[in-house]
């Protein structure tokens, strides 16, 4: 599937749509997320705001940490300024994949001044400095769902343009099946080809081409795997795209319940990395059971990444595009 030079310019997302590529395997892979308030408007790169710009010397996408974790920097719009900065930490385990844990703080507006020590000690792993800001925890109740709905109009037409008409449809829209539910807007997630694009926790996955019908499922964590799974690009806290492609059957199979369950992968046969392998993904539910897929994946393809509102080229980089041709449990 490539696309020539006499097609007419369109969005990058828009363009996506058309082809009817599969999403899956394409999310980027964290081991952390820093979310952050930051006021609007927003830079192209978020991390040229603070707290971020005084934990990095330039614009960058991901933030390691002392520890070696890779963070990803997002900010947030404030929900009320005057009560402070909202803080949170969404960290991966320390081995597979699986829910994602979370921390939360309020920075008060008269101790501004803590909000970099704070994200500081976070990317250092620093619990001795953390410790100082116990008295601003304010964590949500247990079982709080968050979507991060990428917003950033200064970074692409796309996810400024879909991505806030959506935020503002489904926030009219949510109801009591949303109440442990917070949908925020947010910088740029990565893939705004993909827009409306998002990132649900604690689950850690990247979502594509989200409309109103299935954010709300997501938001409410519910909604038919079959319906959802098209929209799944992958688990941020696991690498490779062959693995998160196979991991998403075990969403297709079990659902919501999947994605609560720490995961471990490994390649049976074939090469990760390369053009086709037979991936096999073992879950394990806290009440101590297992069940696992083992899924055959293959490269379908390559589309061009188009920039947005240009015509394709032909000289544009390629994406890899993934199908699966086989399934069992």
């Amino acid at each position: 599937m490539v696309a020539t030079a006499d097609e007419p310019s369109m969005r990058c997302a828009l363009r996506h749509v058309a082809e009817q590529v599969d999403p899956a395997g394409t999310a980027s892979v964290w081991d952390a997320v820093l979310v952050v308030e930051v006021p609007l408007p927003w830079a192209r790169d978020i991390t040229e705001a603070e707290p971020f710009a005084s934990l990095c010397e330039r614009p960058v996408g991901t933030i390691t940490g002392s520890d070696g974790r890779t963070w990803r920097p997002q900010g947030i719009v404030p929900d009320d300024p005057d009560a402070g900065v909202r803080v949170i930490a969404h960290e991966g385990p320390s081995e597979g994949v699986g829910p994602m844990t979370r921390r939360e703080w309020l920075v008060p507006p008269d101790a501004r001044a803590d909000l970099v020590a704070l994200c500081r000690a976070l990317l250092e792993a620093d619990a001795p400095a953390l410790e100082r800001f116990e008295g601003m925890r304010d964590d949500p109740p247990a079982g709080t769902v968050d979507v991060l709905l990428c917003t950033h109009g200064a970074r692409d037409v796309c996810c400024g343009g879909s991505g806030t008409a959506l935020f503002n449809e489904v926030l009219a829209a949510m109801d009591t099946r949303h109440s442990h539910a917070r949908l925020f807007r947010t910088s740029h997630t990565g893939g705004h080809r993909f827009a409306p694009t998002a990132v649900s926790f604690p689950e850690g996955v990247a979502w594509a081409h989200l409309d109103a019908r299935t954010l709300l499922a997501v938001l409410a964590h519910d909604g038919d795997p079959a319906t959802l799974g098209p929209h799944v690009r992958g688990a941020v806290t696991l690498g490779g795209s062959h693995a998160q492609v196979a991991d998403r059957e075990g969403f297709l199979r079990w659902g919501w319940d999947w994605f609560t369950e720490r995961r471990s992968v490994r390649c049976v046969q074939g090469d990760p990395s390369g053009d086709a392998s037979r991936t096999e993904v073992l879950a394990e539910s806290v009440s101590g059971g297992s069940r696992g897929v083992v899924v055959d994946v293959e490269l379908a393809g390559h589309i061009p990444k188009v920039p947005c509102g240009e015509p394709a080229s032909g000289q544009d980089p390629l994406e890899s595009v993934w199908r699966v041709t086989g399934v069992s449990t």
